[in-house]
């Protein structure tokens, strides 16, 4: 009975020792009084200023060096832009909308590089136009507009027809061309939709050819003239152009504001891609062996990969 109550007394000393260790009690541990919160935790909203400026100093991203290392491939030889008229009286990001627009038009010229470029540029309006095509050089372009010259009407204030009368101008140039319309995607209803399918069988068809007014049944192919459009006015609307599977490409003006975001958009309006001469798959400025045969099996630096004398690896 004795050694039966001392080991009693000695577990129930260890558990006090143990509770008052883990309580605090004492002088050994103090407790911190801390105040109790009756309010919930919040976060602070983003600091968008910056974000929402869009107009401020733009550094073009160059193109030139891109250019030439990749030995890009050129896909158009003519440039038409259409400028449809936007509200001045109408805000975007904190500055009108017509200045929005110039504002695209003139990243869009900044980044353009120093390629050879025939076409003209053109804004909406009915008086009697000015359609003489010459050679599109942006700085010039930049120059005048910013002594205050006013861009020639096309002679239409319609949209759809401001294109078809485009479709007639891109008949009269040689080689491939591409059209970019800097417009507000709500302009971009049924019958400029036409006016844009029309533009492209144009280009797939004979100088001359009787153009028909419905469009069902017209097929996409590798139509020579492409379509660009920039949409004015709303970040996060885009346009029925999407759904044309041919040749051109569509994007809100804040995707394409910043340098590196034009630089993409201008490249993918000029060029195809890198050059691939041979035709094995291999680019151009990574192929060792730029004149291997069609059909030979190659590696990844584009060359043989079997002799053709002992049947052996020749690399």
């Amino acid at each position: 009975m004795i050694i039966s109550r001392t080991i009693s007394y000695t577990k129930l000393a260890l558990c006090t020792f143990m509770v008052a260790s883990l309580s605090g009690c004492g002088t050994l541990e103090p407790l911190i009084d801390v105040p109790e919160k009756v309010f919930s935790a919040t976060i602070e909203p983003y600091d968008l200023t910056l974000f929402d400026e869009s107009v401020h100093l733009f550094n073009p991203a160059a193109l030139t060096e891109r250019i030439q290392n990749q030995k890009l491939v050129r896909r158009v030889d003519n440039l038409i832009v259409l400028l449809d008229s936007t509200d001045n009286r109408v805000a975007y990001r904190g500055v009108p909308e017509d200045i929005y627009q110039r504002e695209v038009l003139r990243r869009f010229n900044r980044t353009l590089p120093r390629v050879s470029l025939n076409g003209g540029i053109w804004r909406l309006g009915d008086e009697e136009p000015d359609l003489r095509l010459g050679s599109y050089i942006p700085t010039q372009i930049e120059a005048n507009l910013d002594k205050g010259a006013a861009l020639p009407q096309i002679g239409a204030s319609d949209l759809a027809d401001a294109i078809s009368i485009a479709t007639e101008l891109a008949t009269d140039m040689k080689g491939r061309t591409a059209l970019l319309i800097l417009s507000r995607w709500d302009r971009f209803d049924t019958p400029v939709l036409e006016a844009i399918d029309r533009f492209y069988q144009r280009g797939e068809a004979e100088k001359g050819f009787q153009v028909v007014p419905g469009v069902d049944d017209w097929e996409g192919s590798n139509s020579p003239y492409c379509v660009y459009a920039v949409g004015i006015g709303n970040s996060m609307s885009r346009t029925l152009l999407e759904g044309l599977d041919r040749c051109g490409d569509t994007q809100s003006s804040d995707s394409v504001m910043q340098p590196r975001d034009m630089a993409h958009f201008v490249e993918k309006l000029l060029f195809i891609g890198p050059a691939d001469s041979d035709q094995d798959g291999i680019y151009d400025f990574k192929d060792e062996c730029p004149d291997t045969p069609i059909g030979t099996l190659i590696g990844f630096d584009g060359c043989a990969r079997f002799s053709t004398e002992e049947g052996g690896y020749s690399s």
